[in-house]
């Protein structure tokens, strides 16, 4: 498989990125850097007020992987938007995340952070649901 110097973990504590963490896990540890995006849309989605990536982070580096975690508050804006941003800024040549956090039927209606991100081409991008 193709290897990656930065990868961008987009995170949201949900199943999805969970998933999406695991599938990628391979590429993840031969990574030199894993930075751990948390786009967090308030603070009631944040657990036991635990800060939110700090799970995924301790799995990682249980695994080997370098990892650094950023917070990006939502502020109102488009996440697919925001994740695209941040990973160039983080000179990520791959970004992984969930999929299809809400419906399929919601998302093809209203768009989202998924369609968002498949319309985009300029970076490679690992899905999971």
């Amino acid at each position: 498989f193709g290897s990656y110097s930065r990868i961008f973990l987009a995170w949201d504590s949900s199943l999805a990125a969970s998933r999406a963490a695991h599938a990628a896990l391979p590429y993840l540890r031969h990574a030199q850097e894993v930075v751990i995006g948390c786009f967090e849309s308030s603070a009631s989605d944040q657990r036991d007020g635990e800060d939110p990536g700090t799970d995924a982070a301790a799995w990682l580096s249980h695994h080997g992987c370098n990892v650094t975690v950023s917070q990006f508050p939502s502020g109102g804006h488009d996440v697919g938007h925001g994740i695209q941003q941040r990973a160039r800024e983080a000179g990520a040549g791959l970004v992984v995340m969930g999929a299809y956090g809400h419906s399929r039927l919601r998302e093809a209606v209203f768009g989202g952070t998924t369609r968002t991100m498949i319309e985009q081409t300029g970076l490679p991008v690992l899905f999971a649901h």
